[in-house]
């Protein structure tokens, strides 16, 4: 029981910090990352510590350093394999195709878009589906290869509610 409370509280700080840099607050965010590494470690939490490093991703990127954020979202990716949490692990896999596209690869892009619409797929949820598409589709159009955009990725956002969807718009918990 103290250790689940434990791992609530560091899910909090982690939040936290999530929230403090989506304001681009990153000392604030660093700050609450360091208190939910110290809960972390007195009662260890797979759960908590894929948190803490999917945030500590998001603050390497948010400061450019995507070498950083990248390790960071392999990280926990991994755990989120590990635990089945299907919705962080699209989430990293969306992050590291927008650190691709930081960097013009292209091809890093599609893949890591493709791995996040199979798991769009396991969490049924349409805005990850569509958001996995836009990014494939993205790709494909900026390396020369409009040839082999996926008719599913076609059919997905032309049947949606949505009108548009901007591939760097990054909220955390939404998609």
């Amino acid at each position: 029981e103290e250790a689940n409370a434990s791992s609530k509280l560091a899910t909090e700080y982690t939040n936290h910090a999530a929230s403090y840099l989506s304001q681009g607050l990153v000392d604030n965010a660093l700050a609450m990352l360091e208190k939910a590494k110290i809960i972390n470690n007195v009662n260890p939490s797979v759960s908590a510590d894929m948190d803490i490093t999917f945030t500590l991703g998001m603050k390497h990127f948010h400061r450019g350093n995507l070498e950083e954020g990248l390790a960071c979202f392999e990280r926990a990716s991994g755990m989120a394999t590990k635990v089945g949490d299907y919705a962080i692990l699209f989430t990293c896999h969306f992050c590291m195709a927008l650190i691709f596209d930081s960097r013009g690869d292209f091809n890093g892009v599609f893949d890591e878009a493709f791995k996040a619409l199979e798991l769009s797929k396991k969490t049924e949820s349409e805005l990850r589906r569509i958001t996995a598409c836009t990014l494939m589709i993205h790709a494909l159009k900026r390396s020369g290869r409009k040839d082999e955009i996926e008719g599913e990725c076609l059919a997905t956002i032309s049947s949606s509610n949505t009108d548009e969807w901007d591939i760097h718009t990054l909220s955390r918990g939404k998609i």
